[in-house]
């Protein structure tokens, strides 16, 4: 499987706003879950929260790798590793549960894995942004929760 990687300073318009995503690097295999040491960002870029996360990693001069992964969503295998990078089996823990999406598909008392297949079906329902260094990750909510993963907090 090859998984597209998209550069969100590709996509921005000359009025600072996200304009669609262009290609700028092809890895193989699922680059979403191989332990890297840069940090690899599932991303939207209609969502704030991603766009913090974009900037503070790049004041830091922090190079990540930005999926899509609306475009091209993760497997339930792959979202389960994501969960093991978080510290949790929980599938709740990545969930968009607030969605109108959430409650038609009657999601509330499901099991973890109708709750993953789900997800895998419809990326929308996946809490943004996730942001995997290594084999750990965070759900950068807030966007502060990246400092778990690179440090350099600044100080207040």
């Amino acid at each position: 499987r090859v998984t597209l990687s998209r550069s969100y300073d590709a996509c921005r318009s000359s009025a600072g706003r996200p304009s669609g995503w262009a290609t700028t690097e092809i890895r193989s295999a699922p680059a979403s879950l191989r332990a890297m040491s840069d940090p690899v960002v599932w991303f939207n870029p209609n969502c704030s929260k991603c766009r913090t996360t974009h900037s503070i990693l790049s004041e830091r001069g922090v190079d990540a790798t930005y999926l899509d992964y609306q475009a091209e969503p993760p497997t339930v295998d792959e979202l389960r590793r994501v969960l093991g990078m978080l510290g949790t089996d929980d599938a709740r823990t990545i969930a968009r549960t607030g969605e109108a999406l959430w409650a038609e598909l009657g999601l509330d008392d499901a099991d973890d894995d109708a709750v993953l297949a789900a997800l895998a079906a419809n990326p929308a329902l996946i809490e943004r942004p996730i942001v995997i260094v290594g084999d750990r990750a965070v759900v950068a909510r807030p966007p502060d929760r990246i400092y778990e993963l690179i440090g350099d907090a600044p100080s207040d």
